[in-house]
């Protein structure tokens, strides 16, 4: 996992596998942090996520869950597409805003 920041928003780009245990905790540690050290916009890119488990897609909604009741904003960037049919099949894929061009997205954290 690695964090950059572009026009003021934390990207995280996930790559590999985040599955139970030091996988998952690591991505909703790492999503909390860069809220923590003041990027109030979070786009987690998944286009490189091979294996996301449920314990992987827990962490992920929790970190949202987190960040939302404070006023922060996680979108999501390119799910690879095993990720993208377990958010569909559990129903998760509506909690976030999903978009596929890394420029958008950026740009869509300023549009009101």
């Amino acid at each position: 996992m690695t964090k950059r920041i572009v026009d003021g928003v934390a990207i995280i780009d996930v790559r590999g596998t985040v599955r139970f245990g030091p996988e998952s905790n690591l991505l909703h540690e790492t999503i909390l942090a860069a809220f923590e050290k003041g990027s109030r916009g979070i786009l987690v890119n998944l286009a490189a996520l091979d294996r996301f488990d449920s314990s992987g897609l827990g962490s992920l909604v929790s970190a949202y869950a987190s960040i939302t009741r404070k006023g922060g904003v996680v979108k999501l960037l390119s799910p690879a597409p095993r990720v993208a049919e377990l958010l569909k099949t559990t129903n998760t894929a509506g909690l976030f805003e999903i978009l596929t061009d890394e420029k958008i997205a950026v740009a869509s954290f300023s549009t009101p």
